[in-house]
This record gives structure tokens, sequence and C-alpha cells, in this order.
């Protein structure tokens, strides 16, 4: 999982995880296992670990791994 600050004054800003994530997920379909996701955290404008990828990661952790 990556979760990128959308409007990051520093680095990685923007919505170029849409164009990576389906490949990223397709290099893991020919490889046979494995699960990737990326998101953009646009609730804040700053340098910063927000609310919002601290839930998702915790909903993460919650949810029981593949068989």
């Amino acid at each position: 999982m990556t979760i990128n600050n959308v409007y990051d004054p520093c680095c990685f800003s923007g919505t170029s995880y849409r164009e990576w994530r389906p490949l990223v997920r397709a290099a893991l379909r020919r490889l046979g296992r494995g699960e990737y996701d990326a998101l953009g955290d646009a609730t804040h404008r700053g340098h910063l670990v927000s609310g919002f990828p601290l839930r998702v990661i915790e909903s993460d952790l919650d949810r029981p791994p593949p068989t």
C-alpha cells in the first residue's frame, strides 16, 4: 500500500499513483502473488501524515491475511 499526499509541498505530490497503480497490480498478477493498492490523501496541504492514512492502515491491519 502506498498513500501519497496529493497536495504535499515537498515530495511525491499529485495523482501519478493512478497511472502506476495498475502497472504494479499487473506485475503482481504476472508473478502470481501479492496485492497492491495506492491512494491519494487530499485531506490537507502539508508534508505530514494525517488521520486519513492512519485509518486506512489500521483498517488494513485488521483484515485477516490472505490464504
